[in-house]
């Protein structure tokens, strides 16, 4: 199980096996019951995990043609009464073909198509109360519209509990057995089980719960295996959520603690001695430098180059101003603490409006166009994207192919912009977190292809923190720093 089929595909091949015979790449329900001489099953996070749902198409709730509403207008049936003709479908262009747009859960009613009530944000489905006329009756009935058409049940529910092994890459990933994600993994039974990642343990130590869980065989309950040692087993006071607590309270040496909230954090003592010694069991480290891995991975020394731009004035002038707003804002914070503190109250500056207050600076020098007091008749472009188009344009005169990584998605759509056929038959494209993962594969099987002339690969931290292969990329551009330092790209 993988997020990065590509690189398993290819994998597999290099060992000699042959994909449909070999090895069988889960897709639907069917593919579950491909057993007879496969030796293996390769299936993405998404297609183990997550619904395939279907939403329904838009339909209008007033007549397009004379603007006509309830009374006049049949939202089911789509017809107007007033002018005796059927509303044509909401159409949308997907690549010249036009489609009847449905709706996303990125893209919901403010009214519900089919009471008309308002739409509650975030729902899939309507309860709005309205009045119906049932057998010359006026009745109070619920609606109960859904904007999902169908719902077909991920992988995980088709399980025939078959395996003898089975391996999960970027296994940090069911650290949050609260995630559908973690639940479908958790629920895998196999005699061998293998958990494969770089970073088993990214915040803090329970992130390790769920993962030992599943190796060593618990459900819901952690035994104490210190106490196992001894002869006499003794589980933690709680299941779940509170045997979750017990173990960061034992191994990691306190509750949790508030996020950048210094004045909370207490002195700890845990027990991280006894927590290396459980890993040791059944951990296996491997790096890089190791006598029987260095050989198959050898990648070159990179050159890291480190630039200092300025800024050029519309950006400096946005800059300056945000800079004296939170100023401004921070004294006042300074003010009203001081107050407090000598009426002999506590007042506690909010961090998390300090590090929002941090995004938008970073914001303002990676992508200053998305704020409104950007003058942008005095900065048509960036330092940064004239510093990128520059550099990109000289590696594409010479035929090789770059990456770039920004933390914003709006950066990341602007330099597709910028970048798509800056040399002439060479393209560009992005990924980040709203593009589709079967989109993704076949972007990346493109890079990765050096006769292929998609030749610039835009992606955001987190998508790049995944471990993507992409060997033909000879130049790296960190256009910006992701807020969280541990979040970072890492290309082989």
């Amino acid at each position: 199980m993988s997020r990065n089929m590509n690189d398993w595909v290819k994998e597999l091949n290099l060992l000699g096996f042959e994909e449909n015979k070999d090895f069988i790449i889960l897709k639907k329900p069917g593919d579950l019951k491909k057993t007879a001489g496969v030796r293996f099953h390769l299936v993405s996070y998404e297609k183990w995990s997550t619904d395939r749902v279907t939403f329904r198409k838009k339909k209008h709730t007033t007549c397009p043609d004379c603007h006509s509403g309830a009374g006049f207008f049949n939202r089911h049936r789509q017809y107007c009464i007033a002018c005796k003709r059927k509303a044509v479908p909401i159409m949308l262009d997907d690549d010249g073909k036009l489609l009847e747009a449905r709706w996303s859960e990125n893209d919901l009613p403010k009214h519900c198509p089919a009471c008309g009530g308002e739409w509650k944000k975030g729902a899939l489905s309507c309860d709005h109360e309205c009045t119906v006329l049932h057998n010359g009756i006026e009745e109070v009935r619920k609606c109960t519209y859904s904007l999902i058409e169908k719902r077909i049940p991920s992988l995980s529910h088709y399980y025939h509990k078959g395996y003898d092994a089975v391996a999960v890459d970027e296994a940090h990933y069911i650290k949050n057995a609260e995630s559908q994600r973690a639940k479908s993994i958790l629920r895998i039974k196999a005699r061998t089980r293998v958990l494969l990642t770089g970073t088993p343990a990214e915040n803090e130590v329970t992130d390790l719960y769920w993962l030992l869980g599943w190796l060593t065989g618990f459900s819901s309950r952690y035994d104490d295996p210190i106490e196992g040692f001894g002869g006499n087993p003794k589980p933690f006071a709680g299941y779940g959520k509170v045997g979750l607590e017990h173990f960061r309270a034992h191994y990691g040496g306190g509750s949790k603690r508030r996020v950048l909230d210094v004045d909370s954090v207490e002195a700890r003592v845990g027990h991280h001695e006894q927590l290396w010694q459980i890993l040791d069991t059944v951990m296996v480290r491997k790096k890089k430098t190791d006598d029987d891995v260095k050989d198959y991975i050898a990648v070159p020394e990179p050159k890291h180059i480190r630039y200092h731009l300025e800024l050029l004035p519309a950006e400096r002038e946005l800059y300056d101003l945000l800079v004296e707003r939170f100023r401004e804002w921070y004294e006042g914070e300074v003010t009203k603490k001081e107050a407090a503190e000598m009426r002999g109250e506590k007042y506690r500056i909010n961090t998390i409006e300090i590090c929002t207050w941090m995004d938008k600076l970073r914001k303002a020098a990676s992508c200053p166009w998305t704020f409104p007091e950007y003058d942008v008749l005095k900065g048509s472009t960036t330092a940064k994207l004239q510093y990128i188009e520059s550099k990109v344009k000289d590696f594409m005169r010479r035929g090789k192919k770059v990456l770039l990584f920004s933390g914003h998605k709006e950066t990341i759509e602007q330099l597709k912009l910028a970048l798509d056929e800056i040399i002439p038959g060479r393209f560009a494209e992005y990924i980040h977190g709203d593009v589709a993962m079967q989109y993704r594969w076949d972007v990346m099987k493109k890079f990765q292809d050096p006769d292929d002339p998609l030749s610039i690969l835009i992606m955001s931290h987190r998508t790049g923190a995944e471990s993507y292969t992409l060997t033909e990329a000879k130049g790296v551009f960190i256009v910006d720093l992701d807020f969280n330092g541990k979040v970072r790209p890492e290309v082989a």
